[in-house]
């Protein structure tokens, strides 16, 4: 099925069995794009946070790995959040996927903060803000995140 995009001066393609009384085509792109977010998330578990390769065949302990990875990730978008809302143009420059590698780069001492020594928690927690505020965010911004990229239907950078 092809739709013709208005803003893009150009028709999408979609492949899909829904029946046009089910599914009318100007919405077909919103269920592809929510898809899209899942297989980014999926991307982002197996990727970073290591789903795919659970060193256990016990069903406890693999539910128990995925919760926690599924923990890490709430937890780290929280406090991707978190951060932005000290620097309005943050979330802009920082991709789901960079953050990801910075949350595991210092995630040692993201619990030294939660868990650590109290009288060394605020001191430890302000350094690692500022350097995550530096760090975590994309110096490529001419780069449109994949995201994006996908809801244009693009898999190229620019």
């Amino acid at each position: 099925m092809a739709v013709w995009h208005e803003q893009d001066g150009k028709y999408r393609w979609y492949a899909t069995n829904a029946p046009r009384s089910l599914l009318h085509p100007r919405h077909i792109g919103a269920p592809y794009a929510a898809r899209w977010e899942v297989e980014l998330l999926f991307r982002e578990l197996k990727l970073h946070y290591r789903i795919e390769h659970l060193p256990t065949r016990r069903r406890a302990v693999t539910e128990s790995l995925i919760y926690a990875a599924l923990l890490t990730l709430v937890l780290g978008r929280r406090l991707r959040q978190w951060l932005a809302a000290s620097r309005p143009l943050f979330e802009a420059r920082l991709t789901l996927d960079r953050w990801a590698v910075m949350l595991h780069s210092f995630a040692h001492d993201v619990l030294d903060v939660l868990l650590g020594p109290r009288r060394l928690r605020l001191p430890l927690a302000r350094r690692l803000k500022r350097l995550l505020l530096h760090e975590a965010q994309d110096p490529n911004l001419w780069r449109l995140p994949l995201a994006e990229r996908a809801q244009l239907g693009t898999l190229h950078s620019g």
